[in-house]
């Protein structure tokens, strides 16, 4: 449920109307590497908490899905 909470959030921010620049997120998880690109984020969202949100997800995805994690 969480999963699709955040997903949702991050659909809702991609369809605001475009600023002066799209937002990038970058990082590593699973062994590979993942960017979002986000249209434009309302002044009330700060980019630490999306990152975050983007990071507990596919760590909540990794911990359901991995064969090799022992958590």
């Amino acid at each position: 449920m969480r999963i699709a909470t955040v997903l949702l959030a991050l659909l809702a921010l991609g369809a605001c109307s475009p600023g002066p620049s799209p937002e990038q997120f970058d990082g590593r998880t699973m062994g590979t590497t993942y960017s979002v690109t986000v249209a434009s984020l309302p002044r009330a969202v700060r980019r630490e908490a999306i990152q975050s949100a983007i990071d507990g997800v596919l760590d909540e995805v990794n911990r359901a899905l991995s064969t090799y994690d022992p958590r």
